[in-house]
């Protein structure tokens, strides 16, 4: 659920697979199932959070999830994550980059992890995440 979307659901397995396809573009040398994604909600426009670098981040993840007039707003909010917590589990501290100061985000809950498992060797759903990789557009 993106609270800040109208309350805009995005089904969890469609979830995971961006999830998933978030590190391996983003940060291959961490584990989606294990690593945390910083949060790094800032309310500001979606082009200039690219322009900042924050590509691997909650907040630009779900900004993409979300239906195209809700994404120059923050996304990765208190409230989504609370909204989340069957697939999310929050990190006061993550380091983002080397040398960056510690920021808020969120890992993978335990239910979250056991789903991405099973998506990640049922080969329906594999070709799903593949899709993703391959630039189909997330419906």
């Amino acid at each position: 659920i993106l609270p800040y979307a109208n309350q805009q659901e995005i089904p969890d397995l469609r979830f995971l697979a961006t999830w998933n396809f978030w590190f391996s573009r983003f940060r291959p040398e961490l584990d989606p199932l294990t690593d945390a994604m910083p949060r790094r909600a800032v309310f500001s426009n979606l082009a200039s959070r690219l322009e900042a670098g924050h590509h691997f981040s909650l907040d630009v993840m779900c900004r993409i999830l979300a239906n195209p007039s809700y994404r120059n707003r923050a996304q990765a909010v208190p409230e989504m994550v609370d909204a989340n917590l069957h697939l999310l589990a929050p990190v006061e501290s993550v380091v983002d980059l080397p040398g960056a100061p510690a920021v808020r985000g969120v890992r993978l809950s335990d239910h979250g992890r056991a789903l991405l498992k099973e998506m990640l060797v049922d080969p329906s759903l594999e070709a799903f995440a593949d899709g993703l990789e391959e630039g189909d557009p997330v419906e």
